[in-house]
Order: structure tokens, then sequence, then C-alpha cells
């Protein structure tokens, strides 16, 4: 028996366990979603963000992207910052008691990338960040066979909160990446 595979399993049951545990569960999921959104550095913008919907891309697991964009913000200096979110974890937690009466909760969190594009549409930084999202509480009876849930929470804000939950690849607000570019109102009618 090759003990180096069994005490580098253990080592990973370990940490996954202590994953578990509010604060360090808070930094391997920062340090996934930061390694995550890095591969998307010098890629094109375009091809990153594309969607495969066909039935050999949800097989291998390319169906999968940064999620929906949720805002873009031109700056002065002609590159767009777009901000995207997707689900990135879940946990649930669930009581039955004889099969009769049981209890389920689901919480989901969610992974922030945002993406500095420049003119030429290459992504020239990345900054991530995570938010807490939506939790549904449910209730069972007879084994499932009636369920009735609630979400107590939805994923509900503002860019400017999702803004301040996110840093750089080098640990930076999104504000060093430049000022936004002004708008020019719409001209009263004469």
């Amino acid at each position: 028996m090759d003990f180096r595979y069994v005490s580098r399993a253990a080592a990973c049951l370990l940490l996954l366990s202590l994953a578990a545990c509010g604060g360090l569960a808070d930094k391997v999921e920062n340090v996934a979603n930061r390694t995550y959104t890095s591969a998307a550095m010098g890629k094109s913008y375009t091809a990153i963000t594309a969607t495969d919907n066909s039935a050999i891309a949800a097989l291998s697991g390319r169906r999968s992207n940064f999620g929906p964009t949720i805002g873009s913000t031109p700056l002065q200096n002609g590159d767009i910052v777009y901000r995207h979110i997707q689900p990135a974890s879940k946990s649930s937690s669930d009581t039955s008691i004889l099969g009769l009466v049981g209890t389920a909760a689901v919480k989901t969190n969610y992974r922030l990338s945002y993406f500095l594009v420049g003119q030429d549409g290459l992504v020239r930084d990345w900054a991530t960040g995570a938010v807490p999202g939506t939790t549904s509480d449910c209730i069972t009876f007879l084994s499932g066979i009636v369920q009735r849930c609630q979400d107590s929470q939805r994923l509900q804000a503002s860019l400017q909160h999702y803004d301040s939950r996110v840093q750089t690849r080098s640990g930076q607000p999104i504000a060093v990446w430049g000022a936004p570019a002004e708008v020019p109102s719409p001209a009263a009618p004469r």
C-alpha cells in the first residue's frame, strides 16, 4: 500500500471538513472564485462568455460560463467593465421525523465575475467576489409527497453593492480600472 496517496487523501478530507466551518469556507470559496475567473485573462471576452446550449456541451460541462451579464460600464479610456453573476455554491440541511414530517433548507451563494475588456475585445483584468443569495425553506409531509417551500431571501441588490464585494486580481477595488465615461444627456425637445 502506498501511504503517500493515503496521506494525501486524508489531507484532502481534513481540508474539506474544515472548509465546512464558516470563515475557512469563505476563504476556500474565494480561492475557487479567483481561480475560476482568472482563466479568462488575455482571452476574447466574446469567447469566454459564449454559451453553448447543445446536448454535447451539457454532457461535457462546456455549457457553463460566467452567468448572465448584470451590467456594463464604459470607461473614459475606452475600456468596458462587464459584470456577471452565477450560482457558485449550495449548502443544504434537512431533518425528518419518521418520514412523516421534515424540513429542508437550501442556501445558494453567487459568484460575481467582472471583466475589464479593452477596445481590442480582450480581457485585460478581472475581479471576483461572492454574495449570499437565495435561501429556500421547505416543509414536507408524508415522505415528501406533500411539500411547501418559500424563498426567505431573494438575490436583489444594486450594482454599487455588487461592485463593493469584488476585488481585482491585485486585490484592489474596481475603481482602479478608471472613471466611468460620461453619458451625454438627451437633448431637450424644441
